[in-house]
C-alpha cells in the first residue's frame, strides 16, 4: 500500500506531495505493525513454551500425586498390618493373662493343701507321740509263755507296724 502510494505520488509531481506524505506515514505505519507482528510471534513463542513447561509440569505432578497416593495405600496397608497384629498380640496376652490367672489360682490351692498336709502331719505327730505314750505304759516280758491268742496277735500287729491297734496287750 505504501509503495503504491509512493507510485500514486511520483505520477502526480508537485500535486503528488500529499501523497508523499500518506504514503511515508502509511510506511511507517506498516513497519510499526510488522514489528508489533515479530513482537507478537516472539510473544506467542514464549507463551507457547511456557504453556508446554506448564503442562509438563501439571504431568510431573499428577505423577507425584499417583506416587503420593500408591504410598498412602501401602502405609495403609501396614498400618492396618500392625493393627492386626496388634490385636493379635492382645488376644495372646489376655490368653496369657488367664493362663497365669489360673496358674495362680492352682499355686493357692496347692499352697492350701501343703498347709492342711502339714497341719494333717502335725496331728498325726501329736496323735503318735500319745500312743508312744500309751504304748510305753504297758510291761510286755518277752520271755514269758503266751497262752491268749489275743495277746499273740496284738504282739504280731505291734511288730509289724500294722495301723490298726485294736487289739490291746494287757498292762502289767
Amino acid at each position: 500500500m505504501a509503495l503504491n502510494a509512493g507510485v500514486e505520488a511520483a505520477r502526480a509531481g508537485d500535486a503528488g506531495r500529499g501523497f508523499a506524505v500518506v504514503a511515508s506515514e502509511v510506511r511507517e505505519l506498516a513497519q510499526r505493525c510488522s514489528d508489533a507482528a515479530g513482537r507478537i510471534k516472539n510473544l506467542i513463542s514464549t507463551s507457547t513454551d511456557h504453556v508446554k513447561a506448564g503442562v509438563d509440569l501439571v504431568g510431573q505432578t499428577g505423577s507425584a500425586l499417583g506416587n503420593i497416593v500408591t504410598r498412602i495405600a501401602q502405609v495403609d496397608e501396614i498400618v492396618s498390618a500392625i493393627a492386626v497384629s496388634a490385636e493379635n498380640q492382645a488376644n495372646s496376652i489376655s490368653e496369657i493373662n488367664v493362663a497365669v490367672t489360673k496358674l495362680d489360682k492352682v499355686t493357692q490351692q496347692n499352697a492350701a493343701m501343703v498347709e492342711e498336709s502339714t497341719a494333717a502331719s502335725l496331728e498325726v505327730n501329736n496323735e503318735t507321740e500319745a500312743l508312744l505314750g500309751l504304748v510305753s505304759s504297758f510291761n510286755v516280758d518277752a520271755d514269758k509263755e503266751r497262752h491268749d491268742g489275743a495277746e499273740y496277735e496284738a504282739e504280731d500287729r505291734i511288730n509289724n507296724d500294722s495301723p490298726s491297734h485294736e487289739g490291746v496287750v494287757s498292762a502289767a
